[in-house]
């Protein structure tokens, strides 16, 4: 039986991805810019410096001029995670405690977004080990991330799942020779064909701990 679980956050544990473009649209509409991409696509599972290098991609003084001013805007217009919460995570989360299974989250976002989605949640209980790309020298698709979720997990990859959404976390995940179970998205397409298999709701996914549970 499997001993680990490795959750993303964006797109799995919260619906936040068309919010996010929605308010990083905003923005550029409101300083009368426009962005280098509106396409959620190029943003799935992005790293900030990625993100910003699509949004402003050959004036490299405005994009740090913008970025800057964006993290104002953003404590200004902040997600309310509660609100985003996709239906079945604290019922999956406490099934997979419960069980004893060792759970991480390694998300290709900001530490400081990690931490007040899991107080506004109320989720940090669950997780033995939290992870940000933003704090290491390589984020997704790049594997250093699950690798690190591994090590300190104590746990070698065959003893563990990965939950992602993201062409970029299914990448990294698979680079880093774990098996992966994607998150189908209920309002918009990606291509999921890299994971070992792909699951409609979180509810399906518990179904499938519970059978390689028994």
């Amino acid at each position: 039986m499997k001993q680990g679980v490795i959750f993303d956050m964006d797109g799995v544990l919260v619906n936040t991805e068309t919010a996010y473009l929605d308010r990083r649209l905003n923005f550029f509409r409101e300083k009368g810019i426009q962005p280098g991409s509106e396409n959620l696509s190029d943003y799935l599972g992005a790293s900030n410096q990625h993100i910003w290098e699509v949004l402003v991609p050959n004036d490299l003084d405005q994009r740090r001029l913008l970025e800057k001013e964006y993290l104002q805007y953003r404590v200004k217009h902040p997600i309310d995670y509660t609100k985003v919460l996709n239906k079945g995570v604290r019922g999956l989360l406490c099934y997979l405690q419960q069980m004893d299974f060792a759970i991480a989250l390694a998300s290709a976002g900001e530490l400081n977004e990690i931490n007040r989605m899991l107080k506004e949640c109320e989720l940090g209980y669950y997780f033995d080990v939290v992870l940000s790309g933003e704090t290491i020298s390589r984020n997704k698709p790049d594997p250093m991330i699950y690798k690190m979720a591994l090590k300190k997990l104590g746990l070698p990859a065959f003893d563990c799942i990965v939950v992602e959404d993201s062409v970029t976390g299914i990448k990294a995940a698979k680079s880093a020779g774990l098996e992966t179970w994607a998150l189908k998205p209920k309002s918009y397409r990606i291509d999921q064909s890299y994971a070992d298999q792909v699951v409609n709701s979180l509810e399906e996914l518990l179904q499938n701990f519970q059978r390689i549970s028994e």
